[in-house]
């Protein structure tokens, strides 16, 4: 994920120990069906914890603005994702 991310200029940081950020698909996802991505059908997860997780993404130039967008979330048959949003700069 770093190198893909690298590519836009944006590093993540302070990643929840014992966590990863993945690019996730919505139609496997926990079994799929349970997260409706803005656009296509990839998202930006972290994985490896139930619970309070974060990160941090650093820029590696100044933005005027960043908006996000919360994703369609709903229970699955084995989980459910929340606190998921993408970026738009």
């Amino acid at each position: 994920m770093s190198n893909y991310l690298a590519g836009f200029g944006v590093k993540a940081t302070n990643v929840t120990a014992g966590t990863s950020l993945a690019a996730a698909n919505g139609r496997v996802f926990l079994g799929g069906g349970v997260v409706n991505a803005s656009s296509g059908d990839n998202f930006l997860a972290q994985t490896g914890a139930n619970g309070a997780v974060s990160y941090t993404l650093m820029f590696s130039q100044p933005y005027a603005g960043v908006s996000w967008v919360r994703r369609s979330c709903r229970r699955g048959r084995r989980g459910v994702a929340a606190g998921l949003a993408g970026a738009y700069i």
